[in-house]
């Protein structure tokens, strides 16, 4: 029935149940997605344990409850990555970009050599990077199986939300695009706040290693904090980064 709360009960055996306004699985216009307990993260949580919980919590849209992916923001995040929408496969996993597309994000990101990810990172290389200094966010919090499967009006509301969940921050972090579609739609905006912004994109359904390496040397250009090594969040910065990033020139 319309309205109906679904339970999420610890180990609930179907991780994924797209549920239609009348009930109907598999109904494309509206989801419901249900996933274990596990994934329901506390506030409190540590996000700096080397091998966290999954990055999952409830939230509600349009009285509904879904489970989505937590966003990674800190006050010591310099650089943060936006996506389209979770899709389930990331939301199964509890980590971001876990899908067959999402995952040649960190291989990239590996071979540009940004950021320090190794082989034990394999499906949790978002937390690993977040203790560098690194964010991860959408700009639909909704999940679906695909991007074509979100409304028109949360294209449209998403760059006002996510400028709204990034000035919760006490600084203005350099934005990276990982989709041109987010890029088209957000951009604009975000600049106009004072954001600096990269496009990465993808052709063909595969990510081009040379755009992560033109995003390393536009990091670097901006001359962005580096993370101390086993200093966890702490990050090393100086008088002229904290300037650089203050005035955000692209």
């Amino acid at each position: 029935m319309p309205g109906t709360q679904l339970p999420v009960a610890p180990w609930f055996p179907q991780y994924f149940l797209p549920i239609g306004p009348c009930g109907n699985i598999g109904d494309r216009d509206h989801y419901r997605v249900l996933c274990h307990a596990r994934c329901a993260m506390n506030p409190g949580t540590d996000l700096g344990a080397d091998r966290g919980p999954p990055l999952c919590e409830i939230i509600h849209v349009e009285g509904h409850a879904c489970m989505t992916l937590r966003e990674l923001l800190a006050p010591e995040v310099h650089t943060v990555f936006v996506g389209i929408n979770p899709s389930l496969a990331s939301v199964q996993a509890g980590h971001y970009y876990q899908g067959r597309l999402g995952r040649q994000i960190w291989r990239c990101l590996k071979q540009a050599g940004i950021g320090q990810l190794a082989s034990r990172d394999r499906g949790q290389e978002d937390l690993t990077l977040f203790r560098q200094g690194f964010g991860f966010m959408d700009l639909v919090r909704r999940p679906s199986i695909s991007a074509r499967d979100l409304a028109p009006r949360e294209w449209t509301e998403g760059p006002i939300s996510l400028v709204q969940r990034l000035q919760q921050l006490p600084h203005q972090p350099c934005i990276v695009f990982t989709y041109k579609s987010v890029a088209d739609r957000a951009e604009a905006i975000l600049r106009q706040q004072g954001f600096a912004t990269f496009t990465l994109g993808c052709t063909h359904r595969q990510f081009r290693v040379e755009r992560f390496q033109a995003l390393a040397q536009w990091l670097a250009a901006h001359n962005l904090p580096v993370p101390l090594p086993g200093t966890g969040n702490r990050l090393q910065t100086t008088a002229r980064q904290d300037a650089c990033r203050a005035q955000h020139t692209d």
